[in-house]
């Protein structure tokens, strides 16, 4: 324990000696950096309201069971509609008969 308190106690602080960065350089860098923290800013913010607008238009979509019962309504319609324009038409045979019985 001993050896470890004098250890630390022999560790040197270094002093800050004179850097050969470019101080303009350096500025330079820093204004690199904010400018792209603004960016990424930017771009996170696009990113929320992309994100926010497609859920909402994700929530205003039918479900798929919606979309089927739709379509079921449509084909019984359909097929009423079918039906009643079926039973408007003359038969064949009938008017066959209907035209002999008229000869006679």
């Amino acid at each position: 324990m001993n050896g470890l308190i004098t250890t630390v106690n022999n560790l040197k602080v270094h002093e800050p000696a004179a850097s050969g960065v470019d101080e303009a350089r350096f500025m330079a860098l820093v204004e690199r950096v904010d400018n792209l923290e603004a960016e990424l800013l930017a771009l996170r913010d696009m990113f929320s309201n992309w994100q926010k607008n497609f859920q909402d238009d994700l929530n205003g979509k039918a479900d798929k069971t919606a979309l089927t019962d739709l379509e079921n309504t449509i084909m019984m319609r359909l097929n009423d509609i079918v039906a009643a324009l079926t039973k408007q038409f003359a038969d064949k045979a009938e008017t066959k008969k209907a035209l002999k019985l008229l000869e006679r």
